[in-house]
């Protein structure tokens, strides 16, 4: 866990840095469903994780706030944040799971199984139908990162859309599911700094709010 003085953002003068923040648990999330762009609720233990989130913030200053216009990150924003001037921005959305959307995972048919286990293998290009690739993700996340001025900006977003903006920023395309997977659990902050030289990816899945008192 980082304990160092929060930057403001005329420390961050020639860097872009990006803390993407996932949502807090949703009653899907605790279900089991399968919940992409479908704009579901957070449950009341989501609610409580974003009151831990708002005091892990409450010192951070940003330069600007965005959101995902998904309510279950937007609330989770406006919970965290409740003083900040919240811009919401359809690119940042969860990737679209097609005829997946809604669905439990422990009740897809074989074929629809079928599909999840090919998607796992092909996760860069395999297109769910009526659905979006994760490449499809990295561009509308491409053409909103390259409208951010140098600064500090709080990402209020999703799991898949923090794995992608780390790929984007990087450059790289999405591997195998089982080659690279990492874990963006409910509210935690991962931090990308972008400089014109270097990118330095300073925090993962941090969730330490959920752990203390802040």
């Amino acid at each position: 866990m980082n304990t160092s003085t929060p930057e403001t953002p005329s420390e961050t003068q020639g860097h872009l840095e990006l803390w993407l923040i996932r949502h807090g648990e949703t009653n899907g999330n605790r279900e089991g469903s399968i919940h992409g762009q479908t704009d579901s609720e957070l449950s009341d233990m989501g609610i409580q994780q974003a009151h831990k989130l708002a005091r892990r913030l409450k010192h951070e200053t940003f330069d600007g706030v965005y959101s995902s216009d998904l309510q279950r990150a937007r609330i989770t924003a406006e919970i965290a944040l409740p003083e900040a001037d919240i811009q919401l921005d359809a690119r940042l959305r969860e990737i679209h799971f097609g005829i997946l959307e809604d669905k439990s995972w422990d009740t897809l048919s074989a074929e629809e199984k079928t599909m999840t286990h090919t998607r796992r293998r092909y996760l860069d290009d395999y297109r769910l139908p009526g659905g979006e690739t994760n490449a499809d993700v990295r561009t509308r996340i491409g053409s909103f990162v390259r409208e951010l001025p140098n600064g500090k900006y709080a990402v209020f977003c999703h799991g898949g859309v923090v794995r992608n903006t780390l790929l984007w920023v990087m450059h790289q395309t999405m591997p195998r599911f089982d080659d690279w997977w990492f874990s963006v659990d409910n509210t935690s902050i991962t931090i990308v700094r972008r400089s014109p030289d270097k990118v330095r990816i300073k925090r993962v899945n941090d969730t330490a709010h959920l752990e203390k008192d802040w």
